[in-house]
């Protein structure tokens, strides 16, 4: 048995030699071709149960994971500008996609999106522009109680805006781009106005702008041993900062409005979950419509129009 054993290990041992003598040989006949390396995908892929456990785990095809295991090393221009026309913040080489263009779809969410913006302009000009005139000179003389009356007349005009807002950015436009570029990924959002809590609603709301945070800030910090709440403070900063952004653009100034109002959701979110026994989910609902539909909106919109014009 001994014997045998020994005989196989200088079998071994000599195909070895010979390996390295003919790489050796041929290294010398060819001196200047070098050897090329092996692909990472190629790696694996010698290892055919490595590879299939791979794809097992994380519940991808075989091709999408040669993709993701040559990743960044295929990445080509190309990939950009397909990734800054598709409805999405988040980067990736593949995307689902449908097989063809439906040019009846296309008009139909170009149609709505037309219809949202000359409605959206339309209410704004008849019904929120002169409350927002009235109430210049009542935050100006301290008028609190016309200021209240004013803010309970702009909460009807300003929710048809916001809900023409969300439709026509997050459905129609959202869908004709998908559409006219068979992007299949169309969950841009859920239904929100159904949450029972902030957290559901945010998760909900802007699925966008949710997965781009969650892939690049709060799973990151949360892989770094943050804790929940940080991460979760971080990344609603992030958001507020940008919020902040584009009232400043639509202002053109500072006033933390924006800011504020998403940065309050942190411990709003934290009270919910303290909460969540002795206040329902309905109970929740219906204290955010009032709360940032019926009175925070209107209020925010009345108060930053009168410090971007004092004097009118």
């Amino acid at each position: 048995m001994m014997d045998n054993r020994k005989l196989v290990v200088r079998v071994e041992e000599k195909k070895a030699a010979d390996a390295k003598k003919y790489s050796a040989e041929m290294e010398m006949a060819s001196p200047g071709i070098k050897k090329k390396e092996k692909s990472k995908t190629t790696v694996v892929k010698e290892d055919s149960h490595q590879f299939e456990r791979l794809c097992a785990t994380f519940g991808i095809s075989e091709e999408t994971m040669a993709i993701a295991l040559e990743y960044p090393d295929n990445i080509k221009l190309g990939h950009f500008w397909r990734f800054m026309g598709l409805p999405t913040c988040c980067f990736q080489l593949t995307y689902p996609t449908s097989p063809r263009i439906r040019w009846g779809h296309v008009l139909k969410h170009l149609i709505e999106f037309v219809i949202c913006n000359f409605l959206a302009i339309y209410i704004l000009t008849q019904y929120v522009i002169p409350q927002m005139r009235e109430a210049v000179p009542a935050f100006r003389n301290s008028d609190y109680l016309e200021i209240f009356v004013l803010t309970l007349k702009m909460a009807v005009p300003s929710s048809y805006i916001w809900l023409l807002f969300f439709y026509g950015l997050f459905h129609a436009y959202f869908n004709f781009w998908g559409e006219l570029l068979c992007f299949a990924d169309r969950r841009f959002y859920l239904d929100w106005w159904n949450a029972n809590n902030l957290g559901e609603y945010w998760r909900k709301w802007n699925f966008p702008i949710h997965s781009f945070l969650m892939r690049h800030c709060y799973f990151p910090l949360r892989r770094r041993r943050v804790s929940g709440a940080t991460a979760l403070l971080v990344s609603f900063f992030i958001s507020a900062v940008f919020h902040e952004y584009l009232m400043i653009g639509v202002l053109g100034k500072v006033n933390g409005i924006a800011f504020t109002l998403m940065i309050l959701n942190v411990p709003g979110m934290i009270l919910q979950r303290y909460l969540k026994d002795s206040v329902s989910g309905n109970t929740n609902n219906i204290l955010y419509w009032l709360s940032y539909l019926i009175l925070g909106q209107p209020f925010g919109i009345l108060f930053s129009f009168y410090q971007s014009n004092p004097d009118l």
